[in-house]
């Protein structure tokens, strides 16, 4: 969306350099965006006073940082009972207990704590790498899991 705004933006900015004819700018407005063709109608129709408040608007919304929710939604699962896992040293050297509250995560650090919700909430710490399997974002130790409600795998809301 962003993309599309600076877009706008930009195609607006160049409309102003150029003097093009009508029948060019109702050509071009089926061809383009939705903000680029309100740019086009008000250099057609001449409100300048318009189509720089529009300008000064979309030229806001292209620089203006966006800001990152810190919550996210994603597939987990859970590891450390019936599959070999518990009692084997993790990525960072512990030994797994699959009754802790810890995770497996691929790029967060280690040590990095994180709250998770299914029909409960969680906070577990990463002490592993993983899942290995497409799709999933984190691997919960069982008693983690099971904490949560989660069995199995599940769509899990991850805060940092």
């Amino acid at each position: 969306m962003t993309a599309l705004i600076a877009y706008s933006y930009i195609f607006c900015l160049s409309l102003r350099a150029r003097q093009n004819t009508p029948k060019i700018y109702l050509r071009l407005a089926r061809e383009i965006p939705f903000a680029s063709r309100i740019c086009l109608y008000l250099d057609m129709w001449g409100f300048a006073v318009l189509r720089k408040i529009l300008l000064i608007f979309i030229g806001l919304l292209a620089v203006l940082p966006v800001v990152p929710v810190s919550a996210r939604s994603c597939i987990a699962s859970h590891y450390g009972v019936g599959d070999g896992y518990g009692g084997k040293r993790t990525a960072s050297g512990e030994r797994m207990k699959p009754s802790a509250m810890t995770a497996a995560h691929r790029t967060l650090p280690f040590g990095t704590r994180l709250r998770v919700c299914h029909r409960g909430c969680v906070t577990v710490r990463v002490n592993d790498r993983g899942p290995f399997v497409r799709g999933r974002c984190i691997d919960l130790s069982y008693g983690a899991a099971r904490a949560i409600g989660l069995g199995g795998t599940g769509q899990v809301t991850i805060d940092d």
